[in-house]
């Protein structure tokens, strides 16, 4: 099994069963993480993968509540957005150097 097909099994999706290609794949994920904004945006830019799972273990940030004007409901779709953003990063990058990978070997 490559390394790309390894991270993708990592994050649930099993290439085999797939009909898109990496590139299309990688897209797909790209076009997601363009609707990202403000609070969600500012996860993004100032955590990691890590960092976000462990917020959205613990309460909602009474002040990132109120410095953006949002409920605690809107914080955590905003914390998961951001972190299928960062993991669909991940996995773009890695499908994208397949892709080059296959390419290059064709």
């Amino acid at each position: 099994m490559s390394n790309t097909d390894n991270v993708l099994k990592q994050y649930g999706i099993d290439k085999k069963f797939s009909h898109l290609s990496y590139g299309e794949i990688s897209q797909k994920l790209k076009d997601a993480a363009k609707h990202t904004k403000g609070f969600c945006r500012a996860c993004i830019d100032d955590n990691s993968i890590k960092e976000l799972q462990t917020t959205l273990t613990e309460e909602a940030n009474v002040y990132d509540m109120k410095q953006w004007c949002i409920d605690e409901q809107e914080w955590r779709e905003a914390i998961e957005q951001a972190l299928l953003a960062l993991i669909g990063f991940e996995i773009c990058d890695v499908l994208d150097e397949a892709e080059q990978e296959w390419w290059d070997n064709n």
